[in-house]
């Protein structure tokens, strides 16, 4: 049997299934692996079917493909069985909110209708041409050590990028939680019944 168990912003699910009658007829070796191969399908079939309800939960303008990107799987092994499902804690870029230059600043998609945040812009990442948001907080001396200005006091503003919400506090909520413990009950019998027939054909 599985159990789903939350801690902090991962689910981990733990195995404590009677495997005695599947050693009758395999191999130790044999059993763990189709019990790892099973957890595994079981977590991306819980991941696939937990994301739509999680993106209805933020109300953001990202895709349910990108929600569904933010949960990791963290796969089980022969030797270790026990998979999760972790989701990032970083917040997602602005720029993912369908964000635009306005005469005010960027306005960007909240879930809740689109809202403006003076003074911000699109840029380039250093290195790189990923456009992001970014907004110039306040100002700082910067004194250079190089070239015509060295040692001299300049006053500059630091730019800042901007992110939107993150997505683990709503990964915890009951009803995330309700859609991934149901599928897991649902998928876990299925899919190890069908791993241990597998190695059952190659394998006795």
């Amino acid at each position: 049997m599985m159990y789903p168990h939350f801690f902090g912003k991962s689910m981990k699910i733990d195995i404590t299934a009677d495997f005695s009658k599947a050693l009758k007829t395999l191999e130790p070796g044999h059993v763990r692996r189709a019990t790892s191969r099973a957890i595994n399908r079981t977590l991306a079939s819980a991941r696939k079917q937990s994301a739509p309800v999680l993106h209805a939960r933020v109300k953001t303008a990202l895709t349910v493909g990108k929600v569904r990107q933010a949960m990791r799987l963290l796969k089980s092994k022969a030797g270790y069985l026990r998979g999760s499902i972790v989701i990032d804690g970083k917040p997602i870029p602005l720029i993912q909110f369908a964000a635009r230059a306005v005469a005010e600043g960027i306005s960007f998609n909240s879930g809740a209708g689109r809202k403006v945040i003076k003074g911000a812009f699109i840029g380039k990442m250093p290195g790189s041409n990923k456009k992001q948001v970014w907004k110039r907080t306040g100002r700082a001396k910067v004194i250079p050590t190089k070239g015509r200005y060295a040692g001299k006091k300049f006053k500059r503003e630091p730019i800042n990028r901007l992110f939107g919400p993150s997505l683990p506090a709503e990964f915890l909520s009951n009803d995330v939680q309700k859609v991934i413990a149901q599928e897991i009950r649902k998928v876990w019998p299925a899919q190890f019944k069908r791993e241990y027939e597998y190695f059952l054909s190659k394998y006795r």
